[in-house]
């Protein structure tokens, strides 16, 4: 369809970068095509030279692989966290901080707690501005015709709206009519009629025909056998190559064209075609990091669309006779909207996922092929950003961007790095800035790269801790390192140039300001102190090797167990590199409820419980589910999920709790509706962070569970408050069904300071109440901010760790200074070893084994069971 309105607006007289020939005007502009996959991670491919040979073993790209090796490969190609942001920054050459889409959605994905967290996110914009100028729009100045096809995020598709596009195939890959979610990537036969979402592709909605399985799907087999498809629904990602090969055979060869195919795959939920379900249900052991055999086959599927559309590009009329390719004169992008999402998927060597500043989060697999003009088989270290396609664009197509008076450019063309002009771009920084709550993943956030000194180097500030951690990606890719840990004044420096530049940035562009919660005091711009945390050097830090592939053997080195874990159908995902945190997860499947306990734990000094984790509802939809988490005997937070809600308690939820007994940590979730595979609870992130002075917060919510109470019982609760320190006065009232109850508040309620007593509460119920079912919270006490200090609870090899105690059920571990102790109820063969298996110290049917050890991580062996250790002097 044509667009209906036409933007007039003059562009500036600024010198573009011509090509093919750099300095001459092309004759005959090239057509491109952009290949935009969805989700799809730095290591999903498997092509040697598109990943420094650490792509999949198990997924198998070859039409990708071999796109690779006939173009430009950049393999330090960065986006946004997710795909909406990333959009909008390819559209217009514009950070976040600009457009205002930061996140899918919204800035508040943090499970709807109005106390889950510490900065209230400023409201943004899910699209960009009507009045953003984008790569089509000045594509279109100089007499391209512009598509779209598949996925729109960042944008609202309204041609109307003139974003530069002539013809509009964009759609959603669920077929919803008449209100009703009818599929999920699969045409469906809705009142005897074939359809998909968008009425544009009901015409290749008919199922797989033999004829069309010989035709498309056969000649780009690699161990599938398409025939078993025969008249199964089609695929929307084959019926998005179908529509796209359509259009290339029929576009104008009068005008040149620009293709921008928005893939859904590999984005969940993950569904291909039974073909290839069969092929990858064998292969889930070729590679570690990549088990999941639909997400390997989603991927393979979307690899034989793209080689579907560039064998269209050879022969666009399919009659066999390639004299009217349009090869040689259309340039080929191939990447991705973000890094591969987590679960049961790892971007390892990379760390972090989808939704992350981390590199697995935002660094995608890229290339670039314009034959004769382009050499081949070429590899590029340079970074660029999709910000840079605008203007990249621009100069391929000859056109000129538009002057900071009409819409400032955050990018830089890459052009002269693409046709081998320049190795380098002239900008020094990329930046990202996140102003919100992105589910566990993601919280008040500012991250710069930038090359300092001829390296290159990424600082990451926390908003909620006032941290900074900073990493050499140049020597540590896998960002392990936290070179903040243990600086030199060198490293200070070149946290400081970083620091300074992300101020600058953020006090040219950031309007959307965040505000605490506590106060409704505008958050600051990161502070100026690189202090750090007790000092803690990390020693587990491999680094991983340029080129070569990585041996199940290497990878199995970065995991770790947890220990003394329990749960019901208990999954442990460890932890696949420094700094990424080992996953629990339990299914509640047919049961209605699951849990996750901790090992016993003996802390009895006043501190801060902070965690992050998610209950996940992966495929029915009901409206009662519950996510506790149980210390002891007391329920310090229960949260009951939405209707259709699909996480809950995704980000830092901050609680404060004290006990002088053992204890154990219980993650509960329940549902009334149980039966969907996947349902359950992941626990990603536990912190406990003692209180400084000690202070304790019991304002964010305090939960005892009072128990059942008959008519006319009374009962009495003691809270020994000994060593806290009170900022205001505390009050109790019951909840959870106990309103009816009468509650009595004894002993005494100081305004504040340092308690040495016991607050009592006692409940009664009256004659005619029923049995009641109640839980008594306490708040009040002040709002402080803790000194950050991590308790093990789950092994994590993140450089923030403190372990000054843990308690398991027959080995208590202590650090004292240097001294490491280890204490058996009963005598054991116990063992200090180096990570490598090298003997420290031991001792033979003995109680206590001491050791004098430096910080690192050690091996601790009790009886033949081994564990991993992290040790650090306070």
């Amino acid at each position: 369809m044509e667009s209906k309105l036409v933007k007039y607006f003059v562009l500036s007289t600024g010198v573009s970068v011509a090509v093919p020939v750099v300095g001459v005007e092309p004759v005959v502009k090239p057509n491109i095509l952009i290949l935009f996959a969805d989700d799809l991670g730095w290591n999903d491919i498997s092509s040697p030279v598109g990943t420094d040979n650490r792509g999949s073993k198990n997924h198998q790209t070859p039409n990708v692989d071999r796109f690779f090796n006939e173009g430009r490969v950049f393999t330090r190609a960065y986006t946004q966290q997710n795909s909406a942001p990333t959009r909008a920054a390819l559209l217009t050459g514009q950070y976040a901080t600009r457009t205002g889409v930061f996140n899918v959605g919204s800035l508040d994905r943090s499970g709807g707690d109005a106390n889950a967290t510490l900065i209230v996110p400023p409201v943004q914009n899910n699209n960009i501005k009507s009045s953003s100028l984008t790569f089509a729009e000045i594509l279109r100045t100089v007499g391209y015709k512009n598509y779209i096809f598949g996925k729109v995020h960042g944008w609202g598709g309204d041609l109307n709206a003139d974003h530069g596009f002539d013809h509009d195939f964009s759609t959603g890959k669920k077929v919803i009519r008449d209100g009703q979610d009818l599929s999920n990537y699969l045409a469906y036969n809705y009142k005897g009629k074939w359809i998909f979402n968008e009425p544009a592709y009901d015409s290749y909605a008919m199922p797989y025909t033999q004829e069309y399985i010989n035709k498309n799907l056969k000649p780009f087999a690699n161990g599938n056998n398409p025939d078993v498809m025969l008249n199964k629904p089609k695929h929307f990602t084959d019926a998005i190559a179908d529509c796209v090969i359509d259009q290339i055979a029929a576009a104008n060869k009068d005008h040149p064209f620009c293709m921008w195919v928005s893939f859904h795959a590999i984005h969940s939920a993950i569904v291909s075609r039974e073909d290839l379900y069969d092929k990858y249900s064998s292969r889930t052991t070729l590679d570690s990091r990549h088990t999941n055999y639909k997400y390997a086959a989603l991927t393979e599927q979307l690899d034989q669309s793209v080689g579907r559309i560039l064998a269209a590009l050879e022969d666009p009329d399919g009659d066999g006779d390639k004299s009217d390719s349009m090869v040689e004169n259309t340039l080929v992008i191939f990447t991705s909207d973000n890094g591969g999402v987590g679960g049961t998927h790892y971007n390892t060597p990379l760390r972090g996922e989808k939704g992350m500043f981390h590199e697995g989060g935002i660094r995608v697999p890229m290339a670039v092929r314009y034959p004769g003009k382009i050499t081949a088989g070429t590899v590029t270290q340079e970074r660029i950003h999709v910000i840079d396609f605008l203007p990249t664009l621009a100069d391929v197509a000859g056109a000129t961007v538009p002057d900071s008076s009409q819409q400032i450019l955050d990018g830089e063309s890459f052009a002269p790095v693409l046709f081998g002009v320049a190795d380098t771009l002239k900008r020094s920084f990329i930046r990202w800035h996140f102003p919100g709550y992105l589910d566990t993943r993601l919280s008040p956030t500012t991250t710069v790269n930038g090359r300092v000194e001829g390296k290159i180097y990424k600082l990451h500030y926390y908003y909620e801790q006032q941290r900074y951690e900073l990493y050499c990606i140049t020597d540590d890719e896998v960002e392990s390192n936290n070179l903040l840990s243990e600086p030199t004044p060198e490293q200070v420096s070149i946290a400081g140039i970083l620091r300074d530049e992300m101020v600058r940035w953020l006090t040219e562009t950031n309007t959307y300001q965040m505000y605490y919660r506590a106060d409704n005091r505008q958050v600051e711009l990161p502070v100026n102190e690189m202090t750090v945390l007790p000092s803690f050097r990390e020693t587990f830090n491999r680094t991983t090797p340029a080129s070569g592939n990585i041996t199940s053997e290497e990878l199995n080195e970065q995991y770790a167990d947890n220990q003394g874990w329990e749960g019901d159908d208990l999954s442990i995902v460890s932890a696949q590199k420094a700094g990424e945190f080992s996953r629990l997860s339990a299914a509640i499947g047919t049961r209605a409820s699951s849990r996750l306990i901790s090992p016993e734990i003996n802390y009895t000094e006043p501190f801060q419980l902070q965690f992050r984790g998610r209950m996940i509802k992966a495929g029915v939809d009901n409206n009662n589910r519950n996510f506790m988490v149980i210390a002891g005997n007391d329920t310090i937070y229960n949260h009951k999920l939405g209707l259709n809600n699909t996480y809950t308690t995704h980000a830092i939820r901050q609680f404060n709790w004290q006990s002088d007994q053992p204890y154990r940590l219980n993650f509960a979730a329940v549902s009334s509706n149980a039966g969907a595979e996947g349902d359950g609870i992941t626990v990603g992130e536990i912190e406990m962070n003692p209180s400084a002075g000690p202070t304790i917060n019991v304002g964010v919510g305090h939960n005892w569970n009072a128990g059942s109470i008959a008519p006319e019982e009374e009962k009495e609760f003691n809270f020994s408050l000994k060593g806290w320190n009170l900022t205001s006065g505390l009050t109790a009232q019951l909840s959870g069904g106990g309103s009816n109850i009468q509650l009595l508040k004894t002993g005494f309620m100081p305004e504040s300071g340092i308690v040495d007593d016991v607050l009592s509460v006692r409940v009664v119920a009256p004659q005619n109440q029923g049995l009641m079912t109640a839980l008594i919270t306490i708040t009040g006490g002040g709002i402080v901010n803790p000194a950050y200090r991590k308790l093990w609870l789950h092994y994590d090899v993140n450089p923030f760790q403190d372990v000054p105690r843990v308690t398991g059920k027959k080995i208590s571990v202590h650090s004292f200074g240097k001294e490491v102790r280890i204490t058996s109820d009963s005598p054991a063969e116990i063992m200090i070893l180096s990570p490598e298996g090298r003997v420290i110290a031991q001792a033979s049917n003995a109680g206590l084994l001491s050791k004098m050890l430096e910080p690192g991580i050690y091996l601790l062996t009790v009886d033949g069971k081994t564990s991993k250790y992290i040790h650090w002097i306070k």
